[in-house]
């Protein structure tokens, strides 16, 4: 959200070893609109590991499932512009069923959707609409469900259900180490989410250390690019 562009982004935005290590930075794309002048700053200071994704679910956080029908297209059509302006090529989709959207502690955790982008209607109306405007893949779901990475093709562009979401060093190894062991493909494509509440760049070098040589970190976009050739 546009409070967190100005305040907790800009904390870790100067931590000393951004750009040390590839990662994707959700960022409003309505920034552009509200506050020029911030989005012209973090544009100007990236490095060349730093990408910018559009934040959930693009031009303002919504939920596709329960967005009306008739509101869809200028919807897409204003995020698509919004992400070209910004040279965004990746989205980020959160959705929500009706167990988790009930907003209820225990009856949410019992949802298996993991605020996964799985509407299959709704997917290629993102893909097909988005796609004139050089979208080039979706990351999906925030991975308080998810147990495991997947992906699919949808009308030719990736969509990706990410692995999990670590809120700490430790967590994200485990988390990555223990996806490699029960997955037997190679090479493995992994997606992280990352609680930026309590995890920065610094924390995100440590854990690519703990890892060691077997693991490679790339951009969002890389790796989509990489599924797009599979």
């Amino acid at each position: 959200n546009l409070q967190y562009c100005q305040h907790r982004l800009l904390s870790l935005w100067n931590d000393r070893a951004r750009g040390a290590v590839p990662v994707g930075w959700t960022l409003s794309p309505a920034l552009l609109q509200s506050a020029p002048a911030m989005a012209d700053y973090y544009l100007r200071t990236a490095t060349a590991n730093d990408e910018f994704i559009a934040g959930p679910s693009g031009a303002a956080y919504l939920f596709p499932s329960f967005w009306p029908e008739d509101q869809l297209g200028p919807f897409l059509q204003r995020t698509g512009k919004l992400m070209q302006a910004l040279g965004m090529t990746t989205l980020e989709v959160l959705d929500s069923d009706v167990v988790y959207s009930s907003g209820l502690p225990i009856v949410s955790k019992a949802s298996l959707n993991g605020m996964g982008f799985t509407d299959s209607k709704r997917q290629h109306d993102f893909i097909n609409q988005l796609a004139p405007y050089d979208l080039r893949g979706i990351l999906s779901g925030a991975g308080f469900v998810l147990k495991k990475a997947s992906w699919q093709k949808v009308d030719g562009l990736p969509l990706y259900q990410n692995l999990g979401l670590a809120g700490s060093v430790e967590g994200a190894v485990n988390m990555i180490k223990l996806a490699s062991t029960f997955s037997a493909q190679r090479p493995l494509f992994l997606n992280l989410y990352i609680l930026a509440w309590s995890m920065g760049p610094t924390q995100l070098q440590q854990v690519m250390q703990q890892l060691g040589n077997g693991y490679e970190n790339v951009l969002p976009r890389t790796l989509l690019a990489m599924l797009s050739r599979q």
